[in-house]
């Protein structure tokens, strides 16, 4: 959870507080202008801070509290700042802030420390100083006697990591770039020549500080001669700068020579163009995210200026629009024009073209007439794919065939509805970006078994539509093709060549499915699945590019803000959102990058709050809930949810029987009852205390009636027909911890129950006010009650209900039902959830049980 701070209080910045004076518990203490201070380091980081005191015999007051409390988790509270910035704040038992972090621009830098968070990091610093093979630890692999001198790297990066990262150069330290790994979540550095190559790289530090101080301790020992090392390993060399301690602090990349390594010291050392460092190169991904920033002059060029360097650039591009050749900067638009033209004017020329290999990644070069480079490729793990990218009609292997035309799966499923005039199990459309012509064959449960590449007329697509209905009962036409781990169906003509594909699958199993309903003949299906069986399976599962909701359970939270996790399968990269109870709430597809992903996850970051962004799906009897952007693009699922026909709590008479077949109606036996019930009510109106008598009587509602009980609730009503019988709820208000908001088992039985009802009557709406006890500000407690309402929300959305079927509200510590007591025996009940279920126009139609409260706690 987190909070907004409104003040900074007494406390100084962050330089004031000198952890050079720390004593062995890590505490420093000093005075300023009359004030007495202290902070706690860890590992040559400030972790907390105090305010002023006035004493020093407060102030040790003060360091006894923090580390009394200091490794209890639960007393840490995430803060965000006016400005914006992340503090973390330690609080003693009665809840007053005793000290609190440095700020950090982001809440991943406050959250390493945690105390499990620095207990983990000591873990690891301490298996990073066990020499390899001499002292045995639980999990940790040693190597065998022959490799026991050799020093591991525990925590350094593969090198074209750093190189990606050139141009993030450090604001306050020249020489060096630092960076925060994306995955790792991470701190790291390297120190550079002159040249911009990489001298030393770093391992990874836990906050930006901790790194800071490890790049003062580089400069600190470089100009040291004695500090220097190189090392051989495996036959590739290093070279070593070590503490005064003897500890390393950095280390290169791995060369094949000794020469090469000690060059990188020497600045004035002339390399091989093997060697050659591409000064002014972005990462790929800078270009990729440019693809569609075509050159109002140039075709096959992409240019853009950056926004962060100022400077211009521009990529090369194949007919597939993938990037051949990307440029360095230039300081000019005008100066990166005469780039463009001088690759116009070198690119057909055959010996201007190069390939080159540096540390197992492959690259294009192309050089101009007076041998200088103008342009290289994206790094490639082999030679081949880089010489693909010139050759447009290449026919790759099926490891790196490229589906030229097809749109992505979710683009035919949102035009399920287009059904072709004759054939009903055919979508056509015609794409409004593409301006080409598509269609698709469906099954019976309107999943996209094979979809066609894109037509230039309508005439060509419906002959590529009846090329497909010839050939799909010819099961040597179809075949079963594995890319990177997803599973496809392909179709093709006689002629071999391919017609229609599907969409892709995570297994071949999961093909099979798409021919229930299909055309497709018993033996083609056999031939290619081998009768596999598919029974048990939601048909949500088999879509595009996500996983089963099995896959996506039970990964580390990356960002406790979001609930967030990421995680890799099969080489393709994914997020999922979990909900407050574990379970997941939105998952992704697969992406072949982090860009991707994460541009994505921004957009469901965005959005996933938002009820009306959200598509209601039903199928084969579930239900998904489909997130989409702002332009109607869908980004993240809910899991599929088994649709529950749950029976009426009560009995509903205001319908026929569900057999349609059946022609007998059951009114036909309440007619006789009926006649009797408009007697009685004419006799009553006879008397007018009698008639009083019965509107004031109350109605028991039941769990269960019987046509009888019916008849007699309709004496109060004013029409022909009974009234639907509001149910019962049986529901009970559900309880939690101390300043928690975490669901328990008993709390999720009665959401259960709750969603029941609200499945069975779709014009219900279900309500959620939620408390908290008088413990905590009135603030804290406004949002730890929502926090509440909101846990109790996310497990019935999990369970199917729509959003726009809940109401919360958060009460606070407002209506207490006991007393708040020092104890806990009466400050339970006033930690609730209450359940209210209400009709279309607002009637409540039941509230849930209160508990037995003791008289003794009870409040009056």
């Amino acid at each position: 959870m987190s909070e907004v701070l409104q003040t900074n209080d007494d406390y100084l910045a962050c330089h004031h507080y000198d952890i050079s004076l720390a004593d062995e518990s890590g505490i420093s203490r000093f005075e300023k202008e009359g004030k007495y201070y202290f902070c706690y380091s860890e590992h040559g980081s400030i972790v907390l801070r105090s305010e002023g005191y006035s004493s020093e015999n407060n102030r040790e007051n003060g360091i006894a509290a923090v580390l009394k409390h200091l490794s209890n988790e639960s007393l840490y509270a995430k803060v965000k700042q006016p400005d914006g910035r992340w503090v973390l704040t330690l609080k003693a038992a009665n809840h007053h802030e005793i000290a609190r972090s440095c700020p950090y621009q982001t809440l991943e830098e406050i959250l390493v420390l945690l105390p499990s968070a620095r207990e983990k990091y000591q873990e690891n610093i301490a298996l990073a100083n066990i020499e390899a093979g001499k002292v045995h630890q639980k999990n940790v692999a040693f190597t065998d006697d022959e490799d026991q001198k050799e020093q591991v790297e525990d925590d350094y990066m593969i090198c074209r990591e750093y190189e990606e990262q050139i141009n993030s150069k450090h604001p306050d330290y020249a020489d060096f770039i630092s960076f925060k790994h994306e995955h790792t979540g991470k701190y790291y550095f390297a120190l550079l020549n002159k040249k911009g190559e990489i001298i030393i790289r770093s391992e990874a530090y836990p906050t930006s500080s901790a790194r800071d101080n490890g790049i003062e301790s580089v400069i600190k020992n470089k100009d040291l001669e004695n500090r220097w090392s190189t090392e051989e390993k495996r036959g590739l060399f290093y070279l070593i700068l070590k503490a005064g301690n003897h500890q390393e602090i950095g280390r290169s990349c791995p060369y094949t020579s000794e020469q090469e390594v000690l060059a990188l010291r020497m600045v004035g050392h002339e390399h091989t163009d093997q060697h050659k460092v591409e000064d002014d190169y972005m990462i790929c991904r800078e270009y990729e995210e440019q693809i569609n920033s075509k050159h109002p002059a140039y075709a096959d060029f992409i240019s853009f200026q950056h926004e962060h360097t100022g400077k211009y650039y521009f990529a090369l591009l194949n007919k597939k629009g993938e990037i051949i050749i990307r440029s360095e900067a230039y300081p000019t638009s005008s100066a990166r024009d005469k780039g463009i033209e001088s690759v116009i004017k070198n690119k057909d020329l055959e010996n201007r073209w190069s390939t080159e290999e540096k540390r197992g990644l492959f690259y294009l070069i192309l050089k101009a007439g007076n041998h200088q480079e103008i342009g290289r490729s994206c790094p490639f793990t082999s030679e081949q794919e880089v010489l693909a990218l010139r050759m447009d009609g290449h026919k790759h292997s099926d490891q790196h065939k490229v589906e030229d035309d097809y749109l992505i799966c979710r683009e035919y499923e949102e035009q399920i509805n287009s059904k072709h005039p004759e054939y009903n199990d055919f979508i056509i459309f015609e794409h409004e970006h593409t301006g080409k012509y598509y269609f698709a064959m469906i099954n019976e449960q309107n999943d996209i078994v094979f979809r066609s590449e894109g037509y230039p007329s309508t005439t060509s697509r419906d002959k590529g539509l009846e090329s497909v209905r010839q050939n799909r009962e010819i099961k040597e036409r179809i075949s079963v093709e594995e890319k990177r781990g997803l599973y496809y169906l392909v179709l093709k003509a006689g002629n071999h060549q391919e017609i229609a594909r599907s969409c892709p699958k995570i297994s071949e199993s999961a093909l099979s499915i798409l021919w229930g309903g299909s055309a497709l003949t018993a033996a083609a299906l056999t031939a290619l699945t081998g009768n596999m069986s598919i029974s048990g399976s939601s048909p949500f599962e088999k879509d595009d590019d996500y996983l089963s909701c099995d896959a996506y359970t039970g990964h580390t939270v990356h960002d406790t803000e979001n609930n967030l996790a990421f995680f890799e399968k099969d080489h393709l990269l994914y997020f999922v959102v979990y909900h407050q109870d574990g379970s997941v709430w939105l998952r992704s597809e697969g992406f072949i990058n982090a860009t991707n992903r994460d541009k994505e996850l921004q957009s469901v970051l965005q959005h996933k709050d938002k009820n009306h962004m959200y598509e209601h799906v039903e199928k084969a009897g579930y239900l998904l809930k489909i997130l989409k952007d702002e332009h109607g693009n869908e980004i993240a699922r809910t899991c599929p949810i088994k649709i529950a026909v749950a029976p009426l709590v009560g009995a509903t008479l205001s319908g026929t029987t569900n057999n349609t077949s059946a022609k007998f109606n059951i009114w036909w036996l309440l007619l006789p009852l009926l006649l009797l019930v408009a007697f009685l009510l004419y006799t009553k109106t006879c008397s007018k205390e009698t008639s009083e008598e019965l509107s004031q009587t109350e109605i028991p509602s039941q769990p269960t009636q019987t046509a009888a009980d019916t008849v007699t609730n309709a004496q109060n009503t004013e029409v022909d027909a009974p009234k639907e019988v509001a149910p019962d709820c049986g529901l009970n208000w559900i309880l939690f911890d101390f300043n928690a908001y975490t669901i328990t088992e008993t709390a999720s039985s009665e959401l259960k129950e709750m969603a029941k009802i609200l499945t069975s009557n779709p014009d219900y709406t279900g309500v959620l006010a939620a408390y908290t006890d008088e413990k905590g500000g009135d603030e804290y407690n406004k949002k730890l009650s929502l926090n509440r309402a909101i846990a109790a929300k996310n497990i019935l959305i999990g369970l199917g209900i729509p959003e726009k079927s809940l109401q919360t509200s958060a009460e606070g510590f407002s209506n207490p039902v006991a007393k708040n007591t020092d104890d806990d025996s009466g400050r339970q009940f006033n930690r609730r959830v209450e359940l209210r279920v209400i009709d279309a126009s607002g009637k409540e139609i039941c509230k849930s049980i209160a508990p037995e409260i003791p008289d003794n706690v009870k409040f009056k």
